[in-house]
């Protein structure tokens, strides 16, 4: 079976320890996962992908502070995700 999470982080803070153990859970059990997550600490992980760069971060966080548009500016790293989602066809 084919498993995708999608989180803002990976492998840091609460949400990102808690992707990452759910990940390794699964994948102990032997279904095949990928997470894709917004911008991460854990570039090793070998089947999950960073869906935005650090400067579309950083763009991301002033905006969304300034005029309230959070997840507004990421229309490219949205249209990369479900680019990504389409090859892999999870279940």
């Amino acid at each position: 079976m084919k498993i995708v999470q999608i989180n803002t982080v990976y492998g840091a803070g609460s949400t990102g320890k808690i992707a990452e153990q759910i990940h390794d859970l699964a994948n102990s059990y032997g279904f095949e996962v990928k997470t894709f997550f917004g911008f991460g600490w854990n570039n090793t992980l070998k089947d999950g992908n960073i869906v935005q760069n650090k400067t579309s971060y950083i763009v991301n966080n002033i905006y969304s502070r300034l005029f309230g548009l959070e997840g507004k500016t990421n229309l490219l790293s949205t249209k990369k995700l479900i680019r990504q989602l389409e090859i892999y066809c999870p279940d």
